[in-house]
């Protein structure tokens, strides 16, 4: 289990120069296409000209077509793109390691649980703000605030864009994933897609508490980038899951496993 968080986390960290190495290659004109419209959230984000790029060359289908596969394996596979593939939540774990990176034990939260449930619902209005937007063509107005339109554009002077990205780093040096969490709409569209899986009970990949060999030490809860508390659970469908695995690897009797679910369903 070891092996697999050094895996992830190197993972992380090559997303991270990946996506470096794209911007500047884009800065350099070395590419001409613009790492912003390759988003994956980019076909609500865009609205009606990523709809137009199926029959167009526009670039944006490339992200609108990633986007929408990610979208449909979701309800089977849950959040793993988050876990492990999303260079902001990759940069924002980063960010984390530094000051947190020596715990090896409990890490009292800084945001208590209660307004960890309230704060993750602002999520929601943003996409319905995104969503608005989209629908009207005014969508320029949310890319001025987006943090990854910033850092698609390092090297340009965006002003709103780049406080935002700048406040989520100093942010993530203190909360873990604090855009994940509270912020990114297309965290909250696969969020949606998990509760309704949950709703029409469709089996996915989810973690497993084996409460027989649980002795209640609390770390598995105490690592979740998403602030689960995973030791009060059977089975893990909380649509905030993002399969990192790090309860899974944190805990000492080996009592968490990552499997395919028959059934979906609530927390259990």
């Amino acid at each position: 289990m070891k092996k697999l968080m050094i895996f992830r986390f190197t993972l992380l960290i090559l997303i991270t120069l990946v996506t470096g190495l794209g911007i500047f290659l884009t800065r350099m004109n070395y590419l001409k296409v613009n790492p912003h419209v390759l988003c994956p959230y980019s076909f609500i984000c865009f609205g009606i000209p990523a709809l137009q790029g199926f029959f167009s060359r526009n670039p944006v289908i490339i992200g609108s077509i990633v986007g929408a596969i990610i979208l449909l394996l979701t309800p089977v596979l849950g959040r793993w793109f988050c876990g492990w593939l999303c260079p902001l939540g990759a940069i924002q774990e980063i960010f984390y390691k530094l000051t947190n990176g020596k715990s090896k034990g409990k890490v009292k939260p800084l945001i208590s649980d209660n307004w960890d449930k309230r704060l993750k619902l602002i999520k929601y209005f943003v996409l319905l703000g995104n969503i608005f937007f989209a629908y009207f063509l005014i969508q320029a107005l949310y890319m001025k605030a987006c943090p990854l339109v910033a850092l698609a554009n390092l090297g340009n002077y965006l002003l709103v864009s780049s406080i935002v990205f700048f406040i989520i780093m100093i942010s993530s040096l203190f909360v873990e994933r604090i855009w994940c969490r509270y912020f990114c709409p297309y965290g909250a569209l696969m969020s949606l897609l998990l509760l309704l899986g949950n709703l029409l009970r469709i089996p996915r990949i989810m973690l497993k508490v084996n409460k027989s060999m649980c002795v209640d030490c609390g770390l598995c809860s105490a690592n979740c980038p998403m602030q689960i508390k995973v030791e009060d659970k059977n089975q893990v469908s909380n649509s905030e899951c993002i399969l990192c695995q790090r309860c899974k690897a944190k805990c000492p009797r080996q009592g968490i496993d990552c499997e395919f679910c028959n059934k979906g369903g609530k927390d259990e």
